[in-house]
């Protein structure tokens, strides 16, 4: 057996003084509702935006993909936002759009603006909620995040 003399390197590289930050956990799923033609990077700006006025601060927000839900897509998206729901309901009372929410029994709930199906509430099966995307997903920064404007400025 062979020894290779490393001459000390693998203890330098393992006592680094530089701390890693953990990568959060993205375990928080909901939907907005897309407007016709609407690019769901303004959807992520909206939804940031009401959760910095609320001061309910994550680090990411990931958009998945668009499901159908009354006929009527929603952008599928996942944070590490503790709960969405008091963000999704200031964003449902300034702009009107619906919001797909886990219930505190971990169901999934659709919220309809008034103006589609009269506002009414319907459960959302869990699976299309946590299906594997279709597409490439895409990673937002949330407002813990220094200059998380930034990210939607029309260069």
């Amino acid at each position: 057996m062979t020894r290779w003399n490393t001459g000390g390197m693998n203890d330098l590289m393992s006592n680094t003084t530089t701390p890693v930050l953990p990568e959060p956990v993205l375990s928080t799923y909901f939907a907005i509702q897309l407007q016709p033609r609407e690019n769901p990077a303004v959807v992520v700006e909206a939804f940031c935006t009401a959760a910095k006025m609320l001061g309910t601060l994550f680090r990411r927000v990931e958009t998945l993909d668009t499901i159908e839900v009354g006929m009527k897509p929603f952008l599928r998206m996942r944070s590490d936002i503790p709960t969405a729901s008091s963000v999704l309901e200031q964003l449902f009372k300034a702009t009107g759009r619906g919001y797909v929410v886990s219930r505190s029994d971990g169901k999934f709930e659709v919220q309809f603006p008034v103006t589609t199906l009269g506002g009414r509430r319907a459960e959302v099966s869990s699976y299309v909620m946590h299906t594997v995307p279709r597409g490439k997903p895409t990673m937002y920064r949330g407002p813990k995040i220094k200059f998380w404007e930034r990210q939607f400025l029309q260069g």
